[in-house]
């Protein structure tokens, strides 16, 4: 949400700034492959988290020092699509904080209508699944 909010220019074309526009440009590009990159660590948490710590940091990290991490790039363009949705307001946005895994169900319906990648149903049932047993052990 801060790359979308309070820091937009990180995600955002800047003038006269070439190294960073750069690296906007080649994420841009690449969004579909870093999108599959999100849903490829949604389904190793659920289904293999002990290999999760290399693609994790991966995602997370800006190991090539290109000035913002994959994985923050690619929220803060979504949070961007779903603020721009008429389908939610920027408060139910961010009450995401309160319950981050409806960022699936939300982000899907933003982009509904739209060129943009979605979750796939599979991931976001997978995700669904795996949170509603975390949550019942957790009441055991």
């Amino acid at each position: 949400m801060a790359n979308a909010f309070c820091s937009s220019e990180a995600i955002t074309r800047l003038e006269g700034a070439e190294r960073h526009d750069k690296m906007v440009q080649e994420y841009q590009e690449k969004i579909d492959g870093i999108f599959y990159k999100l849903e490829e660590l949604l389904e190793r948490i659920v289904d293999h988290p002990e290999r999760v710590p290399e693609l994790f940091s991966g995602f997370t990290m800006d190991k090539e020092n290109k000035g913002i991490p994959l994985g923050h790039f690619l929220s803060g363009k979504m949070i961007q699509m779903m603020d721009e949705s008429s389908s939610f307001s920027r408060e139910e946005i961010i009450s995401l904080v309160e319950d981050p895994f409806d960022f699936l169900r939300k982000y899907n319906k933003a982009a509904e209508g739209s060129n943009a990648r979605k979750f796939s149903k599979e991931v976001v049932e997978k995700v669904e699944d795996f949170l509603e047993r975390a949550e019942m052990k957790e009441k055991l």
